[in-house]
């Protein structure tokens, strides 16, 4: 599916699980590369200390995560109104434990807030965890340090005006690597 989308290099990050994730790609015949962290550098440090392997556009989907989204819309989004970054967003209450995205009524992004006490009851839009932007958009962001996507570059106020938001109706956490674990026994 996401090689009709032009998604041709798939990379999976790993970080002292590099083996379960060998054992996952030789078992189903999947098709995916490796990037093996030997010492934590964040969802964002990963892509950008590897920024080389990456064409044009770059996909970022967190392992972790279950979202009702039909990615072909998604891209096609991203891809129609010319943007320079999309993020998939999801109605909840309490943002105490995850990033709250505020954008106007034309889908820009205004402001990001990572993690908040202070928005416990807060009802709004969440960050769900899948990115899509032009390589070109983070052309300045420091390589090989530890980076988080929500801490260290969404709260730097670098959104413009072809920076939107993606509704999507669900999204889900759940281990992957304990998931991962289950599926191999079968």
């Amino acid at each position: 599916m996401l090689k009709s989308i032009k998604i041709n290099d798939i990379y999976i990050n790993t970080y002292k699980n590099e083996k379960l994730f060998n054992t996952l790609k030789k078992r189903k015949k999947l098709d995916f590369k490796i990037i093996n962290e030997n010492f934590l550098k964040g969802t964002a440090g990963v892509v950008f200390s590897n920024y080389d392997k990456f064409k044009d556009n770059i996909l970022v989907l967190y392992g972790d995560n279950y979202l009702k989204i039909d990615i072909k819309k998604f891209y096609k989004y991203f891809i129609k109104h010319d943007l320079d970054f999309l993020i998939g967003v999801y109605k909840k209450k309490d943002f105490s434990v995850s990033g709250f995205v505020k954008f106007d009524q034309n889908n820009h992004i205004k402001k990001f807030i990572e993690k908040s006490p202070f928005l416990k009851s807060k009802v709004g839009y969440s960050n769900s965890g899948i990115y899509l932007f032009k390589k070109k958009f983070f052309k300045k962001i420091k390589k090989n340090k530890f980076l988080d996507f929500a801490n260290d570059i969404f709260s730097k106020n670098i959104f413009n005006h072809k920076c939107q938001v993606y509704k999507i109706k669900a999204c889900k956490t759940f281990d992957t690597i304990d998931l991962l674990k289950k599926n191999l026994k079968n």
